[in-house]
């Protein structure tokens, strides 16, 4: 259901802005995105692709942001995980198992783009991969 898909989307993109602010152990900014990229890609348009980046995008003009240092450390994460994405036979939650169905094809290039609007400066740079 798409009407349900787009709502989740928005409450999950909240959330993870929300959330992300805070240094809690749990890495919910990158998780977030990962859940967010997930729906974008299951969708199967790239439709659903480009209105993730502009919500993204208008989000981080808008203020409320977790501080600078979170959102290096979570564009780095997201930047490793895009350059090793995961494998079809092993998944350690949900998302993860999303991800492994998407097309890795516009799996990274994506993870990579959300990287740079949560985190400009840290283009060109990975941390090394850790599990969800």
């Amino acid at each position: 259901c798409p009407e349900l898909a787009d709502y989740i989307g928005k409450v999950l993109l909240s959330w993870t802005i929300k959330a992300g602010r805070y240094q809690t152990g749990c890495a919910i900014l990158e998780r977030g995105v990962y859940g967010l990229v997930t729906l974008a890609l299951l969708a199967g348009d790239a439709v659903s692709e480009i209105r993730l980046k502009e919500e993204i995008s208008a989000r981080m003009t808008a203020g409320g942001l977790p501080d600078k240092e979170l959102r290096d450390r979570a564009a780095l994460e997201i930047r490793a995980h895009a350059a090793s994405p995961c494998q079809n036979d092993h998944w350690s939650s949900v998302i993860e198992h999303g991800m492994a169905q998407a097309d890795h094809e516009k799996l990274q290039p994506l993870l990579e783009e959300i990287a740079d609007l949560i985190s400009p400066e840290t283009k060109g740079r990975a941390a090394s991969r850790r599990p969800f």
